[in-house]
């Protein structure tokens, strides 16, 4: 398995609040997603998504003003 926590925690550093979700978010999550979770992959998943979702909102954050459109 891929590692993104691993990946996105090296890429950036994060001066608010970590988004944290809760085992019972990544239950939900999984069950949307139709995944069979073992009760240990579930903190995996939990750290996983967090370091995602806070990359993204740090993402979010920078200033794109200046930058020209791609396409």
């Amino acid at each position: 398995m891929y590692d993104f926590a691993l990946v996105f925690s090296v890429l950036h550093t994060h001066c608010e609040a970590p988004m944290a979700l809760t085992r019972e978010q990544i239950a939900s999550i999984a069950v949307l997603a139709r995944l069979d979770l073992t009760s240990s992959e579930i903190p995996v998943y939990q750290h996983s998504l967090s370091s995602i979702l806070d990359f993204v909102g740090t993402l979010d954050a920078i200033d794109t003003a200046s930058v020209v459109p791609m396409a």
